[in-house]
């Protein structure tokens, strides 16, 4: 049998499970939900992360407030320690703040992911892009997507993850924050 309780009180909720033939019973606790924005930690176990977000220039940007208008580019640079084959399909997530536009210069140009040669599949939607790629073949990965500042409002920059999908001990994320598009 499954047993689910959807509620806030959890803790105040108890359950007895006895075996009446004495044979050995098995289960699980599954906990699932979404932290409270600003709430997550920073993670890494087995691949390292860091998250950037710059100017075309190459210059440091603080996302936390930018005015309408201003080109970012996200730039995560990915690092896996050794040569195991658990980094064979990784997937690199990023979800961004209603604000932000993202810019797909593949659609712009006509183009396809021949610019991005490292990546296996890329797929850029309204408001994430998901990346994919072989671990295994590239020690080190860095992947850029352009944006724009583009709606007035504060809004909240959900944490970057990526993770081995066919191995749940290689995974990373950072820390959401919350960001501000201002009009100058």
């Amino acid at each position: 049998s499954v047993y689910q309780w959807e509620t806030a009180n959890f803790k105040s909720q108890s359950l007895k499970v006895e075996s009446l033939d004495g044979s050995p019973l098995y289960f699980n606790v599954v906990r699932e939900g979404l932290p409270v924005y600003g709430t997550e930690e920073a993670q890494s176990n087995r691949i390292s992360m860091e998250v950037r977000y710059i100017d075309q220039a190459g210059n440091s940007l603080d996302p936390s407030a930018l005015k309408v208008g201003t080109l970012v580019v996200a730039e995560v640079t990915l690092k896996r320690p050794s040569l195991s084959k658990d980094y064979e399909n990784l997937a690199l997530s990023q979800i961004f703040p209603s604000g932000w536009e993202i810019t797909n210069n593949r659609v712009l140009a006509g183009g396809s992911t021949e610019d991005l040669p490292q990546l296996d599949y890329q797929d850029i939607r309204d408001d994430r892009v998901l990346s994919y790629y072989n671990g295994y073949r590239h020690s080190s990965m860095v992947i850029r997507v352009e944006l724009t500042a583009t709606y007035p409002g504060k809004w909240y920059l959900p944490p970057a993850t990526v993770e081995a999908m066919y191995e749940g001990s290689v995974y990373a994320n950072n820390k959401g924050q919350w960001v501000e598009v201002i009009v100058d």
